[in-house]
């Protein structure tokens, strides 16, 4: 210390650091804390109710979700303009299904709350669900995701030729065993299941399927990349009477690009063409809390339980400045659970 009281120079850019740490710090953490940028206690909320925008009679709800995304686009650039902060609430009706075609996409919108009340959204196509780009602190609360058809399906190993690179699989009851969904499988995930703990086999393999064909009755044949018997250390084969899950890898269920703060609140998420959520790129700082990713309830006319939410990484981050803050949440069923890539 003694060289820095003989330096003036030295001795007042310490201190100057030392301002800036300590305030850097203080704006940290009112931004995380808040999860606002500035906000102040003049913040208006405006509530939208997504019934306003309905067509009635209609069963996809897509342009429906345009409108009033829209609405809300539109109200918070008037609001910018005017020097204004503004939350707007977008409430969907209590305990409500809403089917969708394709993506609901919030782009460019920032404080944005979707406000689910116990509503469902049940996704009839193998796209995303929501695509949520270049928007900050966009929330998600009381709200459940699922898709159907389902984007995979399961059931018991019935033959294997000499290779054992060609399968075939009895579907359990009311799971997809269609020509349209066997045109969909293609290098995705074939694996061994335990029914007992909805689990993966000890030992089992990842095999990637490259084709597969709809034999009629809830029969499919299912060709393999590799052999399905040729095993390494540790490594059981697949064997008659085995249960197995057969996953496409599709679409994301929750896309986020470029955003800041995005949070999922008491939300559920039951099955996924690929991944969970995917953020990717942006400032990211990404909040689940009581977040639900587990497989769902039984199709219609099927006994056996769903053994698979999504078909691939349950969360995954890539290229964000912040990491997610995960809190209370329940995983199961992915192929893996959270992921992140610097």
């Amino acid at each position: 210390m003694q060289g820095i009281r003989s330096i003036p120079f030295l001795k007042n850019t310490v201190c100057i650091l030392l301002v800036y740490i300590v305030f850097s710090f203080f704006v940290n953490l009112s931004v995380e804390a808040g999860t606002t940028y500035g906000a102040s206690e003049s913040v208006t909320s405006v509530a939208l109710e997504l019934a306003q925008f309905a067509n009635p009679g209609a069963e996809d709800t897509n342009l429906a979700f345009e409108k009033a995304i829209a609405e809300a686009q539109a109200r918070a650039a008037a609001a910018k303009q005017e020097k204004r902060e503004i939350k707007i609430v977008l409430n969907l009706e209590n305990k409500k299904i809403y089917k969708i075609t394709k993506p609901i996409q919030v782009q460019f919108v920032d404080f944005l709350e979707i406000n689910g009340n116990g509503a469902t959204i049940l996704n009839t196509s193998m796209k995303s669900t929501f695509w949520i780009k270049s928007s900050n602190h966009f929330t998600v609360r009381n709200l459940a995701v699922d898709y159907d058809p389902l984007p995979y399906t399961q059931g018991v190993v019935t033959g294997l030729d000499s290779t054992g690179q060609v399968v075939e699989i009895q579907v359990d009851a009311g799971y997809p065993s269609s020509s349209e969904f066997a045109a969909k499988i293609h290098q995705g995930f074939f694996t061994v299941m335990d029914r007992l703990t909805k689990a993966e086999k000890v030992g089992a393999r990842h095999l990637t399927p490259i084709r597969a064909e709809a034999m009629g009755n809830g029969y499919l044949k299912v060709n393999l990349q590799w052999s399905a018997t040729a095993c390494g250390p540790g490594q059981i084969p697949v064997q008659l009477g085995d249960t197995v899950a057969i996953r496409s890898a599709l679409a994301t269920a929750v896309r986020v690009e470029d955003s800041a703060y995005t949070s999922f609140v008491d939300f559920g998420l039951y099955s996924s063409p690929g991944m969970g959520i995917l953020e990717q790129g942006g400032v990211g700082g990404m909040v689940l809390e009581r977040v639900n990713m587990i497989p769902g309830e039984k199709p219609r006319n099927a006994t056996a339980e769903r053994l698979v939410s999504t078909n691939s990484d349950g969360a995954h981050f890539i290229a964000v400045e912040k990491g997610p803050k995960v809190e209370n949440c329940n995983f199961f069923g992915s192929m893996s659970m959270v992921g992140v890539k610097a």
